[in-house]
């Protein structure tokens, strides 16, 4: 397992930083949430997500933080799926929701609709890398370390 890669710049007095974070395979849009009846105003997520939370979260811990990250307002994301993990007709797009709402759940960015700019790309990794670079919050607000 890679480190957590961190980088920061200044720009225009503007703080700048770029995180690189390593996941596992995304689950698929179509996949993410129960369908039926809404809890307490919510949809419920299927087992599949929940599975890959605990997975990614397990992941995110072994990472190790040489600096704390900060939370992200606006940012720009580039997205690597495995290749060896895709099925024939898999749709890419549908891979970008569960990564952008994970980095939101753990403070890596303040909301996933804050996103400036996105791409992504089929490619020679084990499950997914991420990377992030945008301006930190407004509030500077210092992720939780154990991203949970």
């Amino acid at each position: 397992m890679h480190s957590l890669n961190h980088e920061f710049s200044q720009v225009n007095s503007k703080q700048i930083r770029q995180y690189r974070i390593e996941l596992p395979f995304p689950v698929s849009n179509n996949n993410l949430w129960l369908r039926g009846r809404r809890i307490a105003g919510r949809w419920p997520l299927t087992k599949a997500y929940r599975d890959w939370i605990d997975e990614a979260n397990g992941m995110w811990l072994q990472q190790k933080l040489s600096v704390r990250p900060v939370t992200l307002g606006t940012y720009r994301s580039h997205m690597v799926f495995s290749s060896a993990r895709r099925r024939a007709n898999q749709d890419g797009e549908n891979l970008i929701k569960c990564v952008s709402d994970y980095l939101q759940r753990i403070e890596i960015i303040e909301n996933d609709c804050l996103a400036v700019a996105g791409s992504w790309e089929w490619g020679n990794v084990d499950g997914c890398v991420v990377e992030v670079e945008g301006e930190c919050s407004t509030g500077v607000k210092s992720v939780r370390y154990f991203g949970f």
